[in-house]
């Protein structure tokens, strides 16, 4: 796992319980706000946010500090995804000949699931497929 780059900043996180809409507030610092909320104290809740880390709530409130991060927080995978290309010349290409050895490759199952599958897709919403066209045959796998 990558390490993770923290800038050493925090933000004040607010979040109102019992607001319908903007019920999250981000603040710099905790002097904005309680600048913007004078109810309450800035002593009271940095000496709070201070010990242990913990959040302060209330009734109607819950403030926090939360660590900015400026790089990603995990990383999956150490290496580059690179999409898989072939490059063909367009003129002489048969893409039917490529299918086949592919399908051929998959069990009698993966085959039928398929077919179902793109039956499926051609069908509109509701509508179910004509079976007195269909014949039905038992396979041998």
């Amino acid at each position: 796992m990558a390490k993770t780059e923290n800038t050493g900043r925090r933000v004040i996180l607010a979040y109102w319980k019992f607001r319908d809409k903007d019920n999250f507030e981000v603040f710099s610092n905790l002097k904005h706000f309680t600048a913007s909320y004078p109810q309450y104290s800035y002593n009271t809740l940095n000496n709070y946010l201070s010990k242990g880390k913990k959040p302060f709530e209330n009734e109607v409130l819950r403030i926090e500090r939360m660590a900015v991060h400026n790089k990603p927080i995990r990383q999956t995978s150490h290496f580059r995804v690179v999409p898989v290309v072939q490059k063909r010349q367009l003129h002489s290409f048969d893409e039917s000949k490529e299918d086949l050895k592919y399908w051929l490759t998959r069990s009698v199952k993966e085959r039928a699931y398929a077919v179902a599958f793109i039956v499926n897709q051609s069908l509109q919403p509701g509508s179910k497929l004509d079976k007195s066209v269909v014949s039905k045959r038992k396979l041998h796998s």
